[in-house]
């Protein structure tokens, strides 16, 4: 099942770079669809899914996640998984397009050949690394909420946010080395680098929610110990 999930994961997050080529096609005539389908795909992977699942829940039984924090209980949630997130990537995905444009490369073709330039298989197994630390330390600090109910016990909220972190983190792995390996091509260029500057701004606000959020979940826990 892991493995499949990080199959899918891996997949999507493909999908989601192979995306930016075709986007790029449409900018001209339609920025406005660009940033739609940027904003819904985002929405649907890291919170829509887990939305839906909460609300069938609930709707097939009403104390479903009676004593637990729930999805709206997050800041990160519905602040940075519903606002940030989506932000976040809309301004990577303009340094993308914007990078391979500064080299020459247009359209999906060339977005894809910007991408087999860079190291993947690195960035995937760092995902990887990351993923499984982050939730290793969720069930063994016993963070307990609706998606692990019990440490190390994830139903099937849990074990999707496990997928749509590794696409984040890997879309986020990927535009990091993107910047330390184009530096000078990135911030020399004002509109990348007010993108740039953006999106730390909001990794930096997303930090500062979490940080909320796991105070909180820490002191709910310690009940459980």
């Amino acid at each position: 099942m892991e493995r499949q999930a990080i199959s899918v994961a891996w997949f999507l997050v493909n999908e989601q770079v192979i995306a930016s080529g075709a986007a790029h096609d449409i900018i001209i005539s339609n920025i406005m669809f660009f940033y739609l389908v940027i904003i819904v795909v985002s929405l649907i992977l890291n919170w829509g899914v887990q939305l839906s699942y909460y609300l069938w829940r609930i709707r097939k039984n009403p104390e479903a996640f009676a004593g637990q924090k729930t999805l709206l209980h997050y800041y990160t949630g519905y602040i940075g998984d519903g606002i940030i997130a989506p932000l976040i990537n809309i301004l990577i995905f303009y340094v993308i397009v914007r990078l391979g444009q500064k080299e020459g490369l247009e359209g999906l073709g060339g977005i894809e050949e910007l991408i087999k330039r860079q190291p993947m298989g690195a960035i995937f197994v760092l995902t990887l690394v990351l993923d499984v630390i982050t939730h290793y330390y969720q069930g063994k600090t016993k963070m307990i909420n609706w998606s692990m109910p019990k440490p190390f016990q994830w139903n099937f909220a849990g074990k999707w946010h496990m997928i749509s972190f590794s696409i984040q983190i890997s879309y986020l792995l990927l535009f990091l080395w993107l910047l330390v390996h184009n530096g000078t091509r990135i911030l020399s260029n004002w509109s990348m680098l007010a993108a740039t500057v953006g999106i730390f701004a909001l990794m930096a606000s997303f930090l500062i929610l979490y940080h909320f959020d796991n105070r909180t979940s820490q002191t709910t826990s310690k009940s459980l110990r």
